[in-house]
């Protein structure tokens, strides 16, 4: 009975302990790795295929330098790789398709991003913190982002993780969210994070060799479209 409660006490303290180390609070960089766990549409077609992308992973890396956004999808039929330089705005492109044969670098100036790039709504955002959910062991609360034509994205919101990687998606919005609507053309995919760290790797921002470098004109004159 002694060793009994004993054990019982260690697997106390032990899940107490990585509670705290979950809640620790991160500023300034990290990774937020996020799973692709539900996709809906509109369109029948489009819905009948949206399966595929359950699974799916987009990492986020970011740091006070810089950012990145690491889109693997479908098993890694396809992989996109974008980063960007928080100051100057320019990103580098990294595509992946490996069926394809398709490796390819490409360099954009900030302008060739914006250009690139749908105009990014403005939201207004309405807290919950009534509404709490634990993710990837942080507690988040609801949040409701609403445009300006009245369109609206729930998500989940921590507080204690400060990042410089939705600056621009989510202009204003307190803490970052760990889970949330992304729009994909006609789909809707929810992104929720299944690990959060403070450790950055090293090379999390280096550009790996034996990509093809094309400029963004080139790519978008491809045979097939990008």
């Amino acid at each position: 009975m002694k060793f009994l409660n004993k054990l019982l006490l260690i697997c106390a303290i032990a899940s107490f302990s990585t509670q705290l180390i979950a809640q620790e609070e991160i500023k300034g960089k990290g990774v937020i790795n996020y799973e692709i766990t539900d996709v809906d549409s509109d369109d029948p077609q489009v819905q009948m295929y949206a399966g595929m992308m359950k699974g799916s992973t987009v990492d986020i890396y970011f740091s006070k330098g810089k950012t990145k956004m690491d889109m693997n999808m479908m098993g890694g039929m396809s992989r996109n790789q974008i980063i960007t330089d928080v100051k100057t705005k320019a990103s580098t492109l990294l595509i992946d398709a490996p069926m394809g044969g398709i490796k390819y670098q490409v360099e954009m100036s900030k302008e060739d991003a914006e250009k690139q790039t749908a105009e990014i709504p403005t939201y207004t955002y309405k807290e919950d913190r009534a509404k709490t959910k634990e993710i990837a062991g942080y507690a988040c609360y609801k949040v409701v982002a609403t445009d300006d034509d009245g369109n609206e994205i729930k998500m989940y919101v921590c507080d204690n993780i400060l990042s410089t990687a939705f600056e621009k998606q989510f202009k204003g919005l307190k803490g970052t969210p760990l889970e949330y609507v992304m729009s994909q053309g006609p789909m809707n995919m929810t992104l929720t994070a299944k690990s959060v760290s403070a450790e950055l790797p090293k090379d999390a921002f280096d550009v790996p060799e034996g990509y093809e470098k094309k400029t963004l004109e080139e790519l978008q004159n491809m045979r097939g479209g990008f």
